[in-house]
């Protein structure tokens, strides 16, 4: 369409500001055979303008500002150090403008203009809505079976799981007193980042926080956190938006999904750090099941610059804190990888 073909998919970082409410986000802006296509640095879509539509709000001047015909509210700006681009833009606006069809034409572009943008709603909307409703139906097994399965797929990075008769009980006890029923504790060698939840409630625990402190409440405070954390994000979540649609798709009409996107997902799950859920829900997990702040605030930060509200909370309870193990359990279970 743009018949300027030395201009045929080239890219540039761009501001983008939807509407007038919103703050600019840096994107990626495409310059496709008809559309500016503009996405996140994760290349997922945001929107498509029609070169037909594009009209500069500052002709000559920097940073040149684009927007959609008729939608000055929504906005592209690019500096002058994508001067390429904007040239592009400039003139396949002045080639389009010239060639703009009759009015008789103008309900077939309309047409086609409308069904393009239900085509893209339907494009960006169904892997949501199928992920979620896949999340609503998913049996508890079915999560418990790829629970167990990522995390045999983390083995190469994680070693196996700890285990030591002389330790079950501890990890029981730990088990019983932080987690529901239907929860489980995995201690593992190397690989995770203090406490990692896997759907199925599956917690895998970094040996570290058993071996390199001499308060059970520091592990417990970490396993505690994660729970809370997924108590609002369901770790499957993040599992089917790893493996995509068509893997998500799979297992909704099959119950299965394959390997190959568990790897992927259990590769990016140890690599990640998530963010803590808010001071405010940590500190009511921890008052409800009565375990001290002060530990957990303490291996975070020592200095207690970052984790003051922790500190303070812990410090203005009424009730007195239970330990999370007796020390014979403590003891026991900080021997659960033979170290």
């Amino acid at each position: 369409m743009t018949a300027l073909t030395q201009y045929d998919r080239i890219e540039a970082s761009a501001l983008w500001r939807e509407s007038a409410q919103d703050q600019r986000r840096e994107v990626i802006l495409s310059l496709g055979d008809a559309t500016l296509i503009i996405t996140d640095r994760q290349e997922r879509p945001l929107g498509h303008w029609s070169l037909a539509a594009v009209r500069r709000q500052n002709p000559g001047a920097m940073p040149a500002i684009f927007s959609p015909d008729g939608d000055s509210d929504e906005i592209i700006e690019l500096d002058a150090s994508e001067q390429f681009m904007i040239d592009a833009i400039d003139k396949i606006c002045a080639v389009i403008e010239r060639r703009r069809p009759k009015p008789g034409r103008l309900r077939t572009v309309s047409f086609v203009g409308v069904l393009s943008a239900v085509f893209l709603i339907l494009l960006l909307w169904m892997p949501f809505a199928v992920r979620d409703y896949t999340l609503r139906v998913l049996p508890a097994v079915t999560r418990a079976e790829i629970g167990v399965q990522i995390a045999k797929l983390m083995t190469p990075y994680t070693g196996a799981q700890c285990f030591s008769p002389i330790a079950n009980p501890a990890q029981m006890a730990l088990q019983s007193r932080i987690l529901d029923s239907n929860e489980t504790i995995r201690v593992m060698p190397q690989g995770v980042q203090n406490v990692a939840a896997l759907p199925g409630g599956i917690f895998l625990i970094d040996r570290r926080l058993v071996e390199d402190f001499e308060d059970p409440d520091v592990v417990a405070g970490f396993l505690l956190v994660e729970k809370t954390r997924v108590s609002t994000i369901d770790p499957m979540q993040d599992v089917l938006s790893s493996a995509g649609i068509l893997a998500t798709f799979r297992l909704l009409t099959t119950g299965e999904i394959d390997d190959d996107a568990l790897a992927d997902y259990a590769r990016e799950r140890l690599s990640q750090t998530p963010d803590a859920p808010e001071a405010d829900a940590v500190i009511d997990a921890f008052l409800q099941r009565n375990i001290s702040l002060l530990p957990y605030a303490e291996a975070l930060d020592i200095t207690g610059e970052t984790t003051l509200p922790l500190i303070e909370a812990d410090a203005l309870r009424t009730d007195t804190p239970r330990p999370s193990l007796s020390d014979t359990a403590w003891v026991s279970l900080q021997g659960i990888c033979g170290g």
